[in-house]
């Protein structure tokens, strides 16, 4: 049983594996697709700066090959940190873009930070600690970069609002999407129990009785009733059979045990 067990959860862990990868893939070939279109806006707006940006743009494009690339031929512990260099790089091609056509923080391309953030508050799965920490390294490059450009402070101060806002979304839906996630896995995977007494080991070696260890990680609660057989050896009845006699016998309540 226990070579079956361990079989399950190999299984369950390489699916896991292969739906997580694959929904890397889709999302970094999505981009692939969105940055490829985005360069008829080159044509049309900086008709002047094509070939700068046709160069960003393909060097995006290969970095987003190469991460899908690396996603089936590394381990998973790797699998995160790829998809957060991919979309560093997005979001520094992004601000190359502001900087190349000069017009820094008033440039179109800015709105593409939009999608950066978004896409890594649906796809990165850090704590929220650590990513606002990461969501603060992609904005400070993009600042630094820019700040070296002249700008206006009309500019900066609608870019900065914006950004505020579209941070505050972001780990907002990053929050909820971490917290159900943990919700999913708090009761997943093998609980080491007592064979005789039933009680359950957490993660910090203490012993708990099952009643306090499932109470404690979902919203479950519990009611206490006794099963057929315990009833039996406590009370020396069987609950079933007695509802049943009653049912039958509804006059004779007094002499329902005899």
């Amino acid at each position: 049983m226990k070579g079956i067990q361990c079989l399950k959860e190999a299984g369950e862990i390489c699916f896991k594996n292969m739906i997580e990868r694959k929904l890397y893939s889709f999302v970094l070939l999505l981009g692939c697709i969105l940055f490829s279109v985005a360069f008829i806006m080159d044509l049309i707006v900086y008709p002047g700066f094509i070939r700068n940006l046709l160069y960003i743009r393909i060097f995006v494009i290969l970095s987003f090959i190469l991460a899908i690339y690396l996603f089936y031929i590394l381990p998973k512990k790797y699998h995160l940190f790829v998809m957060q260099s991919a979309i560093f790089i997005a979001a520094a091609s992004i601000t190359g873009m502001c900087y190349i056509t000069g017009e820094g923080f008033a440039s179109p391309y800015y709105a593409g930070i939009f999608s950066i953030i978004m896409s890594s508050s649906v796809f990165i799965t850090l704590n929220i600690k650590r990513y606002a920490i990461y969501i603060s390294i992609l904005m400070a490059q993009h600042f630094i970069w820019l700040m070296f450009l002249p700008y206006t402070l009309r500019d900066i101060i609608i870019n900065i609002v914006f950004l505020i806002a579209v941070i505050a979304l972001g780990l907002l839906i990053h929050y909820l999407i971490w917290k159900m996630i943990n919700e999913i896995k708090k009761l997943k995977g093998l609980l080491p129990i007592c064979s005789k007494c039933k009680n359950i080991r957490d993660d910090d070696g203490y012993w708990k009785e099952i009643e306090s260890y499932i109470s404690t990680r979902t919203n479950a609660e519990f009611t206490h009733g006794i099963c057929p057989k315990c009833a039996k050896e406590l009370y020396g009845f069987d609950p079933l059979a007695m509802s049943n006699r009653l049912n039958a016998y509804p006059h004779r309540r007094d002499n329902i045990f005899g």
